[in-house]
């Protein structure tokens, strides 16, 4: 069981830092899981704009990047071409 976020991750008490495979791994199926989720909020609500901050957004694109694509893989084609997610003042048009 895994415990953290951003650039590490602890795993059964060993720490995982950066590129390492667990790590990474780890980020990119949270990305998945989340992106997944906010789809879902979006086929709901369709929204124009959705913000993610706090940690979540300074994770880096080690989750962002499955985040995003995994958000546009579950959303409608409508729902999703009229949503932006913005992060750290960045803007990704889905």
């Amino acid at each position: 069981m895994g415990q953290g976020i951003g650039l590490g991750i602890v795993i059964e008490g060993r720490l995982y830092e950066g590129s390492s495979w667990k790590s990474g791994e780890v980020m990119r199926k949270a990305g998945r899981s989340i992106g997944k989720a906010l789809s879902c909020v979006i086929n709901l609500f369709n929204p124009g704009l959705v913000i993610l901050g706090g940690q979540l957004a300074k994770a880096g694109p080690c989750l962002i990047d499955p985040l995003v694509e995994s958000t546009g893989g579950f959303t409608l084609p409508g729902p999703f071409r009229a949503a932006a997610i913005v992060l750290n003042e960045k803007v990704f048009k889905l």
